[in-house]
């Protein structure tokens, strides 16, 4: 965590992670003060908002993994109907 000295007197609090796709991302906070009490909070805050945004993030992976295990054969079939592709099976 580091913290960045903002214009208006206030302290911008700001830590990296790596999304679940491996991308590195950027979260942050704005407190009034710098002390030691206030950057624990501050650190409390950004953890828990990255553990938000990550289980958000897996939340969304297990969905699309569920929507594809349910998909049916003839469900498979309209879509690629409907797409116009033709398959030949040998």
């Amino acid at each position: 965590m580091w913290v960045e000295d903002l214009s208006n007197g206030k302290y911008k609090y700001c830590e990296r992670y790596t999304d679940t796709k491996g991308k590195i991302r950027k979260v942050s906070v704005t407190l009034d003060k710098n002390s030691s009490r206030v950057k624990n909070e501050a650190s409390r805050l950004l953890y828990n908002k990255i553990d938000a945004k990550l289980e958000k993030e897996k939340q969304k992976v297990e969905d699309e993994q569920n929507k594809i295990a349910s998909i049916t054969f003839w469900e498979v079939q309209d879509l690629m109907l409907s797409l116009n592709l033709r398959v030949t099976i040998v």
